[in-house]
């Protein structure tokens, strides 16, 4: 699904398109007028949007166990290298 779509050009071709591209008012080449039409807005938020303290959370404790999973194996690395 996307969004409502509203094209208006100079040349006169003006058109009115719902969510799934459906055309819902139209005004052809060098026509001159207006159009009117209601449009729905829908409330689709994304995950990040609904859940934005979460998703923050989550992204700082993944960094940080990625960091810490990288910093043991360059201790382990280190320390393999100084014993052999």
């Amino acid at each position: 699904k996307g969004v409502p779509f509203v094209r208006s050009a100079n040349s006169g071709i003006s058109i009115i398109a719902d969510s799934n591209g459906k055309i819902l008012e139209k005004l052809s080449l060098n026509k001159m007028g207006y159009l009117e039409s209601e449009l729905i807005l829908n409330d689709d938020s994304t995950f990040f949007v609904k859940n934005q303290k979460i998703a923050l959370l989550l992204l700082l404790v993944f960094s940080f166990a990625i960091n810490f999973i990288f910093d043991l194996c360059i201790k382990k690395r280190k320390s393999l290298k100084i014993t052999k």
